[in-house]
Formats: structure tokens, C-alpha cells, sequence
């Protein structure tokens, strides 16, 4: 669902939230990506921070990409900015409007043999998507617990959820 308050607004920044399960073996060395797809195109972004180890058992990380216009929240999580965050791994680099999105997804790369994947339990995902001015966004989100990995399927769709209020 868009609110009107997003359209014709070009999308130029996200934060994402992985929340990986606290059982053994949960978390993951394999890349992350976030992908956001639509009317006009889409692509993938890394989700990952040099020197990081960012996905393990039980880890509750928070990802800039772009601008981000949300001063409150910057200052009240822990930001990690992703690899190449204002580079070539920029929501600028997808000249989409925030009002085109209509997919947003979670996905694993794997390996080519299931048993030296190394999977992945998300427990939670929340991906924001901004606009070029307040109050233009909006969330994504998922709820948990699922396995991602050669045995279980790589990818997770997220659900649209209402913005929160400006």
C-alpha cells in the first residue's frame, strides 16, 4: 500500500534491520542482499560491512544505504553504514520513484551444494525506504523465524506495513 504522501518522490535511501535466531548454528557467513523491484526496473544491494562480522547467532543489525533523513533514528540505533552506502551501492544508482517499489526481498547467496551451505535463521527483517524529503517513506517488513539456504529456499519477500507516523 503507497501513501500518497510518497509519490513522486525518487527513492534515496533504506535502512535495513536483520535480526538472526539465537539457536546454534543460525548465523551466516555467506552475503546478504536486500533486493527492491518495481515499475521501471530494480536491483540488489550488498548487506554488508567491511571488517564486520554482521550476521551471527543471535546479532540485531542495522544498515544505512544513501540518505537518510530520520535525525532521531540515526541517533538512537547503532548505524552501520554498508559497504559502498553513498557509492555504487546507493539507492541513488536506481532512479526509481518510492511510489514504482512494489516488491522489496531478503535474499541468501548459496552455495551449489546443500550440504556446505551455510545456512541462515532471520528471525526479523525491517527495510525502510526513503524519500528525498519527510515524511516520504516506506517499511517493509517480515516476522520470524525462517531458515534461509540451499534446503530451505534463499529468498523472502517482505509485506508492506503502515509507515509510522511523521
Amino acid at each position: 500500500m503507497t501513501e500518497p504522501r510518497a509519490f513522486a518522490e525518487p527513492f534515496v535511501g533504506m535502512t535495513v534491520e536483520f535480526r538472526t535466531g539465537d539457536e546454534l548454528f543460525a548465523g551466516t557467513d555467506d552475503n546478504l542482499y536486500v533486493g527492491v523491484s518495481g515499475r521501471g526496473g530494480g536491483r540488489e544491494f550488498a548487506v554488508d560491512v567491511r571488517l564486520f562480522d554482521d550476521h551471527e547467532q543471535g546479532s540485531d543489525v542495522f544498515y544505512r544505504f544513501g540518505e537518510v533523513w530520520d535525525a532521531a533514528l540515526l541517533e538512537r540505533r547503532a548505524i552501520l553504514t554498508a559497504y559502498e552506502a553513498d557509492g555504487w551501492n546507493s539507492p541513488r544508482r536506481l532512479p526509481m520513484l518510492l511510489s514504482d517499489v512494489e516488491q522489496v526481498y531478503v535474499r541468501k547467496a548459496g552455495t551449489r551444494q546443500g550440504d556446505s551451505d551455510d545456512a541462515w535463521m532471520l528471525t526479523g527483517a525491517c527495510v525502510t525506504l526513503y524519500g528525498d524529503r519527510r515524511p516520504a517513506l516506506r517499511r517493509f517488513e517480515s516476522a520470524g523465524p525462517i531458515w534461509l539456504g540451499n534446503e530451505f529456499g534463499e529468498k523472502l519477500w517482505l509485506v508492506e506495513a503502515p509507515a509510522p507516523e511523521a
